[in-house]
């Protein structure tokens, strides 16, 4: 139908436009989280590709690496895939539910300029080896992944990213809970500054 410009998508968690550009975070089942670019829409993939490899609905759990491409050519491909653990390929970051963000388009961290700021929600960004997902625009389509360590005085030890929001002047807050259960009421709000 005409009136249905992106389809394939299958959990959406978060949705940000910059410059005329759809940043959809996509939740992926049991291997692979996703960042999908919407400019010109088309198929997305699910629910016969989740992030770079084929998925088969009969047998979601088959072996798949996230450095193998097997979906087909007729999809648009993400920009940015993560695993959900190390045995599906070695990545900058790990996790279970991404959580959308926004392209950083604020003063205060000037090396973020342009970059696709987000998370997973299954991981907590104040631990030692977990953080912030930086999604860096590289020449011609291509993206890269990084992860920013977090740093913050966590009364519970955890902070579980549940939103990001931006305010008038482009800077991040991020919407944590203290546990992994999304409907405790023991979260914070924080803003991303620079480190000290």
């Amino acid at each position: 139908r005409d009136e249905i410009f992106a389809w394939g998508i299958r959990n959406p968690w978060g949705l940000s436009f910059d410059e005329g550009r759809l940043f959809v975070a996509d939740v992926g089942q049991n291997r692979f989280e996703e960042v999908n670019l919407v400019v010109n829409g088309g198929n997305y993939g699910w629910p016969r590709a989740e992030g770079l490899a084929s998925f088969d609905q009969e047998n979601p759990t088959a072996e798949a690496k996230l450095e193998e491409v097997t979906a087909s050519d007729e999809f648009v491909r993400p920009i940015l895939a993560y695993p959900h653990n190390e045995s599906l390929g070695t990545a900058e970051g790990y996790g279970i539910s991404i959580t959308g963000g926004h392209v950083y388009r604020g003063k205060a961290l000037p090396s973020l300029q342009g970059h696709y700021v987000f998370a997973d929600w299954g991981t907590s960004w104040a631990t030692s080896n977990q953080g912030i997902f930086v999604g860096i625009p590289e020449a011609g389509n291509a993206w890269s992944l990084k992860i920013l360590p977090g740093e913050a005085p966590m009364p519970s030890g955890e902070a579980m990213i549940t939103a990001i929001s931006k305010d008038s002047e482009g800077e991040l807050y991020f919407l944590t809970n203290g546990s992994r259960e999304p409907y405790k009421t023991d979260g914070f709000i924080w803003k991303m500054i620079p480190a000290k």
